[in-house]
This record gives structure tokens, sequence and C-alpha cells, in this order.
């Protein structure tokens, strides 16, 4: 004879389905928490971005004030060396990026006019056989919708003047806090770390430590593969043949330092400029070593 099955326990039930339910609450919580953080940081972004970028590069400048701190020179000359040596790198390889583009320019517009004038005389005799009519009714279309878009595009255009100002001030800001961190980075953490409670003073400034000294190593690890793609394109570039490749290379460096979209701009003008300058088999050779580095 089989014995009949125990009913369940009830109180066993009710206890999962409580730490179910808390489990849930705690979720939504940390969701509503998150898009409230979010919407915080869009709101304050104009103050938020600058403090982010200050503190970064201060968690890679910091090693470099430590050094020569060490070695003699006081706190505020180490500051001064090490940003105006960051800036002088920085507007060095701008300006020269800058000023090759603007003096190979015409030679980049040649190429561009030869490139379209190649695309145009394959679409006339190549397979698809179109006839010139359909190419000019095609300019004139275009010619058209810019004409009946001129007023937004002069919105984007004062969209775009408000927000260079903007970067402007931000990077005004941005400077001013990381010559405040270099400096006294140390005394302002001491500081939020005494409005601690004791018995979590001593953890929090472990933590606190701990999280600056790993942030330092991602950003030397950031400049460390900024470096490494601009020589790997740089390197391709040069063997292609194709013009620009110096400048090319100093702005494939410095859009590493972008999040998510730098690397795939300066790696996309690369393509381009070798597309428009040395034909479609250079410009899928530089797209294929910018994937591989």
């Amino acid at each position: 004879m089989s014995d009949d099955p125990k009913p369940p326990d009830s109180d066993r039930v009710a206890r999962r389905l409580r730490s179910a339910g808390l489990t849930g609450a705690a979720v939504l919580v940390l969701v509503a928490l998150g898009w409230l953080a979010l919407r915080l940081v869009a709101l304050l972004s104009a103050v938020v971005i600058p403090l982010a970028v200050a503190l970064l590069l201060a968690a890679l400048l910091h090693p470099l004030v430590v050094r020569l701190h060490r070695a003699g020179l006081p706190q505020w000359s180490a500051v001064a060396l090490v940003v105006v040596g960051a800036l002088a790198l920085l507007g060095g390889l701008l300006t020269f990026a800058v000023n090759s583009l603007l003096r190979e320019l015409p030679a980049l517009q040649d190429a561009i006019e030869s490139s379209v004038a190649g695309v145009r005389d394959w679409l006339v005799n190549g397979p698809l056989q179109l006839s010139r009519r359909q190419l000019e009714q095609g300019v004139d279309d275009l010619t058209d919708w810019l004409r009946g878009n001129a007023e937004s595009l002069a919105s984007g255009a004062g969209t775009t003047a408000s927000a260079a100002g903007r970067f402007l001030a931000g990077s005004v800001l941005a400077l001013f806090v990381l010559i405040f961190l270099l400096h006294d980075g140390h005394r302002i953490w001491s500081g939020l770390v005494r409005r601690v409670p004791r018995d979590l003073g001593a953890r929090v400034d472990a933590s606190g430590r701990h999280a600056f000294a790993r942030l330092s190593g991602y950003t030397r690890a950031t400049v460390a593969v900024a470096l490494l793609d601009a020589v790997g394109i740089g390197i391709g570039l040069l063997l292609v043949g194709v013009p620009f490749a110096l400048p090319l290379t100093s702005l494939v460096f410095l859009g590493g330092f972008i999040p998510f979209v730098g690397a795939f701009v300066s790696g996309a003008a690369a393509v381009l400029i070798a597309l428009f300058t040395n034909g479609p088999v250079a410009a899928l050779i530089i797209a294929a070593v910018v994937i591989v580095v």
C-alpha cells in the first residue's frame, strides 16, 4: 500500500512567495533609480560630462604629477607642467592634422571630383546603363530638396554653433576641475571620507582608492590601445600609398579617446579618403586594416 503524498508546507510556500515579491520589488526599485539617475545625468549633462572627463584625465595624469613631485618639483609646478604638456600635445596633434588636411584640400577636392566623374561614367556606361538625363534629373531633385530644406539646414547650423559654445564652456570647466583634482584631489577625498560614519570610513577610503587605481589603469590602457590603432592604421595607409597618412594617423589616435564613435568615425574617414584618392581596392584594404586593428 503506497503512502499518501504529504501536503505542501504552507509556511515554506509563503516564505518563497514573500521572497519572490521582495526580489521583484527590489528589481523595480533599482530600475526606477537607474532611470532617475539617467534622467538626472541628461538634465545636468553640462556639468556631469565635464566632471567625468576631468576625473578620467586626473586618473591618467596623476601618476606623472606624483613622479615629478617626488623628483623635487613643488606640487603646483608639477601640476602646471603636466597640464600644459598635455594641452600642448593635444593642440599640436590637432593643429598638425587640421593644417595638413587644409594644405592638401585642393588635391583632395580634385580626387573627389575625379571619383565622382568615374562613378557617373560607370552609371552611364556600366551595367546599369543609366541615361545622362536620368542623372541630371537626380541632381536636380537633390538640388530641389536642398533648397526646400534650407531652413532646416540653417537651423541645424545654429544648433551646431550652440553645441560648439557648450563644448567650449564644458572644456573650460573640465580644465579647472582637472587642475584642482591634480593638486588637491587627496585633500578633497579625505574631506569626503571624514563625512562618512567612522565605522565605514576605513572601508570607503580603501574602496575609493582602489577604484581610482583601477580607473588610472583603464585610462593608461585606453592610451595604449589608441596608440596601437593609430600605428597600425598609419602603417596601412603608408603601405597602400594613401595621401594624408600622418594627419589621418593623428586623427585616429585622438579618436581612440572618444567612446563608442571616435574610432569608428576616424576609421571611416581613412577609408573614405582611400576610396577617393586610391580607388575601391585601396579602400577595402584600409577597411580590413581598421577592422583587424
